[in-house]
């Protein structure tokens, strides 16, 4: 009968530190999230980020991705390339690897960077050890902006406005709507560009649509 209690009071412990440890990590990333795009503290921010509490609580990979995710926001393209090359030699579990191909690949090629053909090949090959479909929805994804922004392939431009003109998900749209507005901007098309980056701005909700709104004030 003592050893029934004990096993009791082990299991009670486990579940009170697991919630503890829960409540803390949910305030920590709310912390992180006031601090990097409430009051825009850089330096508070980064404090929590590699605060001792943050690197106890989160895997390596989860904190560079965080910190990965904010330098893209901010723009901060050198900062964004060492902490993509930190990440590719840090091991990621599933649902990270996801994140960070796509947070990547995703600014890489909007930037028209070529070295954003290595991320992708690397994605390549783990879709082929995988059936995991959302990895190739999104491998497919990231090959679709690599056409788009580095390739600069006009053909895709009847494939990208029969989808703007469907009846899919709002914020998709948004999205496919301003990459067919760079294809056209590629095109010479200036008009049509601008007018599918009004449209898009109409549909899009924050802060997309600010970064859309820059792109009509300021172009691409």
């Amino acid at each position: 009968m003592n050893y029934l209690w004990v096993f009791a009071l082990v299991i009670l412990f486990a579940g009170i530190a697991s919630y503890l440890r829960k409540r803390t990590l949910q305030k920590l990333l709310q912390e992180l999230y006031t601090s990097a795009y409430v009051k825009k503290d850089r330096e508070l921010f980064l404090l929590h980020a590699n605060s001792p509490q943050a690197k106890m609580l989160m895997s390596e990979g989860s904190r560079q991705l965080i910190k990965l995710n904010y330098y893209i926001a901010n723009d901060e393209e050198e900062k964004v390339v060492k902490t993509v090359t930190r990440l590719q030699n840090t091991r990621l579990d599933k649902n990270n690897t996801k994140a960070f191909y796509s947070a990547a690949i995703g600014y890489y090629t909007e930037k028209q960077r070529e070295d954003s053909l290595p991320l992708l090949e690397a994605l390549k090959k783990k879709c082929d050890r995988s059936k995991d479909n959302d990895l190739i929805l999104l491998y497919m994804d990231c090959q679709l902006l690599y056409d788009i922004y580095i390739k600069k392939d006009l053909s895709k431009i009847p494939v990208l406005q029969e989808a703007v003109d469907s009846d899919m998900d709002l914020d998709a749209k948004v999205i496919y709507r301003v990459r067919l507005a760079r294809l056209y901007e590629f095109a010479g098309n200036h008009a049509e560009s601008k007018k599918q980056l009004k449209l898009a701005s109409k549909e899009a909700k924050e802060p997309m649509k600010k970064k859309i709104d820059q792109i009509v004030k300021k172009g691409w």
